[in-house]
């Protein structure tokens, strides 16, 4: 439970945030008694430069060896002194208002700050001091004013400050970790719920979506996202459950006909030639169905999925319908074939693909139309473009389609009339591979009655 919390995101971020915060009130803190302390110096050089300006006052007023410092008005906390300027670096001291004040070497344009470790028995010499030449007649005099820093209250504050932003910091990390762990944790109650609804899916729940905190942030961004997946992987479940389901339901029949045709063998069909040739043609008939009926779901399966991918060319649609023209007629030479299209109509299109497209409706055609006794057949295959558009026509004059079958024909194993067996030959599949082409190339295909059956493909430019 310890390292579930520790390792938790609102503890962590909670803990940057924290951090951050810290970091902050330091650089902020420093950035604050930085400025602090230059302002405070620069009033302090101020008052410097006013108080060697009064004194400056007082010696063109009097003569340094006359000079009377009592009569020089500064604030308490100001200390001066007056020295004569010798050769070799040597000076003479004229006037003062401390005597403990040391004659210091010369400041600049700037006051400087001094400090003398164990300069008294009680402490420290630390102060601020400035310096000044002034040429008095013919002697050179410096005036250097000085403010004891061990007695400024204000800069005793500023350098408190550190310290007192240090211990005000741990409450405000603390406070602050605990606001924002607070927070993130009431931010992260919808990832919680999806988390807790993710576990709750299964092969059998696929439908469960994830809920949405309906605010519209990246966290409904997230749950769309994979709601989204969910819905993608559950139509790719149920298309291979589906795929097993067809193929268990359809591999039934033609498995247990060989069963039965392999036990009669067994039992005493070996002994009699004319049995035993029409089990094993029963047999091989049989095998047959099975492989066309693995070999057509494969193909659909592999579409769906995308493994096999319509190539997109573009060729004379006029010039298939003659090669389609030309595979009907040799197999029923009697079949009247017309075709309504242009000898220059290009489609976009995956030419073997489409070409297996028209050979199931033909095939579906011809079969339907001699078991209704028609004669003669006859088959029109007929185009129209538009700029963005190709529709495609292949009709027959058969008996059409039943008004109760018409909406299923491109159902998998779905043979539309009563014979609903494989006395007729096929499996079911034909129409359903020709959609699931159709659809890999973004086009669509229906089914309709004029005078006959008819079928639209519709292709996009």
């Amino acid at each position: 439970m310890k390292r579930a919390f520790l390792h938790s995101v609102a503890v962590r971020l909670a803990f940057r945030f924290s951090l951050i915060v810290a970091v902050t009130v330091i650089l902020l803190s420093s950035s604050f008694i930085g400025m602090l302390n230059l302002i405070v110096q620069n009033q302090k050089s101020e008052e410097l430069l006013q108080a060697v300006e009064i004194v400056e006052k007082g010696l063109l007023a009097d003569k340094p060896s006359s000079f009377d410092y009592e009569k020089v008005h500064l604030p308490y906390y100001i200390s001066y002194l007056v020295y004569l300027n010798g050769q070799g670096g040597k000076y003479t001291l004229t006037a003062t208002n401390d005597p403990y004040l040391p004659v210091l070497e010369k400041s600049g344009r700037k006051a400087r700050k001094y400090v003398d470790r164990d300069f008294f028995l009680d402490g420290d010499l630390n102060i601020y001091y400035f310096t000044k030449d002034v040429q008095l007649d013919s002697s050179k005099v410096t005036i250097q004013t000085a403010l004891n820093m061990e007695t400024d209250s204000f800069t005793r504050m500023t350098e408190q400050l550190p310290l007192s932003m240090c211990i005000i910091l741990i409450p405000v990390f603390v406070i602050s970790f605990f606001v924002t762990l607070f927070i993130t944790k009431r931010t992260m109650l919808p990832v919680k719920r999806m988390t807790a609804t993710a576990k709750e899916l299964s092969a059998s729940r696929l439908d469960t979506l994830l809920p949405l905190s309906k605010h519209g942030d990246e966290i409904d961004d997230l749950a769309l996202t994979f709601n989204d997946l969910f819905r993608r992987i559950k139509i790719d479940f149920d298309r291979e459950r589906q795929f097993t389901s067809d193929v268990s339901h359809e591999l039934k029949t033609p498995l247990a006909v060989i069963m039965g045709q392999a036990k009669l063998l067994q039992r005493w069909g070996k002994d009699d030639a004319k049995q035993l040739d029409k089990s094993l043609s029963t047999i091989v008939r049989e095998s047959k169905s099975m492989s066309a009926i693995i070999e057509n779901l494969l193909q659909i399966s592999r579409i769906e999925n995308g493994k096999l991918k319509p190539q997109l060319e573009r060729f004379n649609l006029f010039e298939l319908f003659e090669r389609l023209r030309e595979e009907v007629l040799s197999i029923n030479a009697l079949v009247k074939i017309n075709i309504d299209c242009k000898e220059k109509l290009f489609v976009i299109a995956d030419k073997e693909l489409l070409h297996q497209v028209f050979t199931v409706i033909t095939s579906n055609s011809l079969k339907y139309c001699a078991q209704a006794g028609i004669n003669p057949i006859i088959l029109t295959f007929s185009a129209k473009e538009t700029s963005e558009k190709t529709e495609i026509f292949i009709k027959d004059n058969g008996k059409g389609f039943d008004s109760k079958t018409i909406d299923h024909l491109f159902e998998r194993f779905y043979r539309g009339d009563d014979s609903h067996n494989r006395s007729d030959g096929g499996c079911g599949l034909g129409l359903s591979i020709a959609k699931t082409i159709i659809n890999a190339m973004e086009g669509s295909i229906s089914a309709l009655n004029d005078d006959g059956a008819k079928i639209l493909i519709t292709l996009f430019n």
